[in-house]
């Protein structure tokens, strides 16, 4: 379970107000149809369920060892949000994702990625810097050695210390799901070890800013850099890779 921090000064697009306080939450136990809905969503995001794969009910309840009931309630809300569509023989198959879908997803984050990191320039804590200088460190180390995987996780920690800082737990919601959608690709985009050193130097840059308060240039700096990682993923994918 996760606790929040709920009085909030809140920075996007150059604008400061002042949330009001909301009591503490502790988050419940979530039922077995929305856990089902969470693995298949993060299977077909994975790539574990690979695009155009037949979604068969029975299979799927077997694997998840659980019923047919909460795989077809997931199923109808993987639908609702485009994951899953219907082919020709009535079934229902992966969605493929096309470069639009990519770049729709890509800028929604980079709004929330931008809010995100002002937000966390006027929140954070010497804890929270200081974690998000070791992790910084790690990041370094990884891109200086090509190591696309460690890079790779290790930039995905980086972000999650960026919006705990934040202390929004709706925000730091709507920002995890974005992610879900974009981790195999954020990956493609670090198949060049030049991506990763420029995103290493990136991130210290956003990682000053937010030493120094700097609210408006840390947002700015974080939706530059959501750019720079879609431009990345968009050479891969018209490289073929």
């Amino acid at each position: 379970a996760r606790t929040w921090h709920t009085s909030m000064s809140i920075a996007c697009g150059s604008e400061v107000r002042i949330m009001r306080t909301l009591p503490v939450q502790t988050e419940p136990s979530l039922p077995v149809g929305y856990e089902t809905f969470v693995q298949l969503r993060s299977m077909i995001i994975s790539g574990a369920l690979k695009e155009g794969t037949r979604l068969v009910e029975r299979k799927l309840a077997a694997e998840l060892k659980v019923s047919r009931t909460p795989v077809r309630e997931a199923l109808k809300r993987l639908e609702a949000e485009g994951l899953v569509q219907s082919n020709r023989s009535g079934g229902l198959i992966v969605t493929t994702f096309s470069q639009a879908d990519i770049e729709e997803i890509f800028t929604i984050r980079e709004a929330l990625e931008g809010c995100a990191t002002g937000i966390a320039a006027l929140r954070r804590t010497p804890e929270a810097l200081d974690a998000m200088s070791e992790q910084m460190e790690l990041l370094q180390s990884s891109a200086e050695a090509g190591d696309i995987d460690g890079f790779w996780r290790l930039n995905l920690e980086f972000h999650a210390l960026i919006y705990e800082a934040a202390a929004s737990p709706r925000l730091y919601r709507m920002l995890m799901d974005t992610r879900e959608y974009l981790r195999r690709f954020t990956r493609l985009g670090f198949r060049r070890q030049s991506r990763m050193l420029e995103a290493s130097a990136e991130h210290r840059e956003i990682l000053r800013l937010l030493a120094a308060s700097d609210a408006a240039n840390a947002e700015h700096a974080a939706r530059t850099h959501t750019r720079h990682s879609l431009a990345a993923v968009l050479h891969m994918i018209s490289e073929g890779r």
